[in-house]
């Protein structure tokens, strides 16, 4: 009875495709693989999967070489084994005629495909197995493979694709004193975990990748029953081919890539920097409308908003001088201390000398973003909260993922509170009313930078001092600002200092520290992670695990290109 209503459903669905609808979907392909001690591969491919169209699923293989051989193919689902039919598998018949069906079509020179019927449209969950004789080969200095688990081309691009590699050998445990692995054709990662090769893609397999891994053996591990007389670094060499995996000295590399950040930053700045005043290229026309601005505007733009307006200077210009980057950390420990938030200590010894009190209690923040940074202060500060000199510094070089990484969150929260006015259109520049209220952002650092032309009688509101200095810290310009107050409105400045709890000396001195932590942690944190970034790419290209290429992985035995449904 419960063939005969297979049966009935597999017709009506046939008859009537029409009546479900699903979208194309490869949701997961999850490959799980146990390598055996003659080398061989016992490979289990789940495919979870929607199907639209179509009476079949295949997978094409090019014609295996050196020796390999692929055998004991089988297709399960919800348990349930399908029928094998051999190499016997034709193509031209029904959905129903293949329902439950798998075999090997043969296509001579070009290979041959693993196929199975599909059954019936929908949600499908198939357990695709076999056997790869002499995967893995003996070199004359290794044993080793390069394979290709997953083809490219996939009919629609899989949602997650992972691969795991098991020691079955009964020998002993993978590690990196014995093997060494590589991923290419997909990003993601590749990693020993727990003597098991594990290689997860990262987001959407898009239509070009595929899934190649390369793995290398210490002799004794295996007795394979394939033997090349080649070393492996010839089959190092192919697969490395166009791929972001290099040979190199790590210490050298990272000699090199200092000296090339710093010297030819200041080379390669300095000369573009130079072009773009020349040329008037300072600032974007699609965030600006213009290119030359040289008007004043002497409040704070976006009514104060420093995270609209450090998103419109750091993706708004064009190599104008100071990065705000390296200027954004000290503009919020700056307002913190006029705020009150944080408190000035110094040393009764030395009043160059200042710490910051970062109090008992953690102040409320209308942002994640700026609480975040005060959080790190407070882990940097230690369990006295005070935080001394080079101490926030120091603990940039240590943290480097979270300091380097902030100031682009600062930037996404500003994009947000300009696409929320309609003053940003995504990523692709400011609306019409954007640019009217962006070109207030230079023309406000313009209005700062000459402050000795201004209007005495504006410029002495004091009111108005705080939003000066942080935007100015912001524009990195906050100790020639700071100057020129001290200098033309003496007294004010004296009263100003000492309402902020501070006589104008220590605030001289504190501006000054704000911007000097707020670029050397940046640098720090930068240089610390481009260091960390070289490493792990050392790390890498010598088979220990970490990031794929994209690119490379020639040479690769199995697989081929597409399959999918037809």
């Amino acid at each position: 009875m419960k063939t005969f209503l297979r049966r009935v459903a597999l017709l009506l669905l046939a008859a009537w495709p029409c009546t479900l609808s699903y979208g194309q979907q490869i949701h997961v392909i999850d490959t799980r693989v146990t390598l055996l001690g003659d080398g061989s591969a016992a490979v289990v491919q789940v495919w979870d999967v929607d199907v639209e169209s179509g009476t079949e699923w295949y997978i094409p293989f090019f014609p295996l070489r050196d020796g390999m051989e692929l055998t004991d193919f089988g297709v399960s689902e919800a348990g349930t084994p399908f029928a094998s039919e051999g190499t016997s598998w034709r193509t031209r018949r029904s959905i129903e005629e293949k329902a439950g069906r798998c075999g090997i079509l043969d296509k001579g020179s070009d290979g041959f495909e693993l196929c199975w019927g599909i059954g019936y449209l929908g949600p499908h969950r198939w357990e695709v197995s076999y056997t790869l004789k002499g995967l893995v080969k003996s070199l004359q200095d290794y044993d080793a493979f390069n394979h290709q688990f997953v083809n490219d081309e996939q009919p629609t691009e899989p949602e997650q694709v992972t691969l795991t590699i098991e020691n079955g050998t009964g020998g002993p445990v993978w590690t990196y004193d014995n093997t060494r692995i590589w991923g290419f054709g997909f990003d993601g990662t590749i990693d020993l975990v727990d003597g098991r090769i594990v290689a997860r893609s990262e987001g959407r397999f898009p239509s070009n990748a595929s899934m190649i891994v390369m793995a290398r053996f210490e002799k004794g591990l295996f007795q394979p029953v394939i033997s090349l007389d080649k070393p492996f670094s010839s089959m190092e060499k192919k697969a490395k081919k166009g791929s972001s995996y290099k040979r190199f000295d790590p210490v050298l590399l990272l000699f090199a890539l200092g000296f090339i950040l710093f010297f030819g930053g200041l080379l390669v700045g300095g000369i573009w920097v130079l072009v773009a005043r020349l040329c008037g290229f300072v600032w974007k026309k699609s965030f600006f409308g213009k290119r030359k601005i040289t008007e004043w505007f002497r409040d704070a733009p976006f009514g104060g908003d420093i995270f609209s307006s450090y998103y419109v200077l750091d993706k708004g210009r064009r190599f104008s001088g100071n990065s705000p980057q390296t200027n954004i950390v000290g503009a919020f420990f700056l307002k913190w201390i006029l705020d009150g938030k944080v408190r000035v200590q110094t040393d009764e010894r030395n009043k160059k000398k200042t710490s910051l009190v970062m109090g008992e209690v953690l102040p409320e923040f209308d942002t994640d973003e700026e609480a975040a940074l005060f959080r790190m202060a407070l882990e940097a500060a230690g369990e006295n909260r005070i935080l001394e000199p080079s101490e926030f510094e120091n603990w940039s070089k240590k943290h480097y993922a979270q300091m380097a990484n902030w100031p682009g969150k600062v930037s996404s929260r500003g994009l947000a509170n300009l696409i929320g006015k309609k003053l940003a259109k995504g990523l692709k520049g400011m609306t019409a009313d954007g640019q009217r209220e962006a070109v207030h952002v230079v023309e406000f650092k313009n209005f700062l930078s000459d402050f000795t032309l201004v209007d005495q009688r504006e410029a002495a509101e004091v009111g108005l001092w705080k939003e000066y200095l942080v935007y100015a810290q912001l524009y990195g310009i906050a100790d020639k600002v700071m100057a020129q107050l001290k200098k033309l409105f003496p007294v004010q400045f004296d009263a100003y200092a000492r309402q902020a709890g501070m006589d104008p000396y220590v605030l001289n001195t504190t501006v000054r520290r704000m911007n000097t932590m707020s670029r050397t942690s940046f640098q720090n944190a930068s240089a610390s992670q481009a260091a960390a970034q070289a490493a792990q790419a050392a790390r890498a290209a010598g088979g220990r695990g970490g990031r794929t290429s994209f690119g490379g992985g020639g040479g690769f035995s199995g697989g081929g290109h597409g399959g999918g449904s037809r």
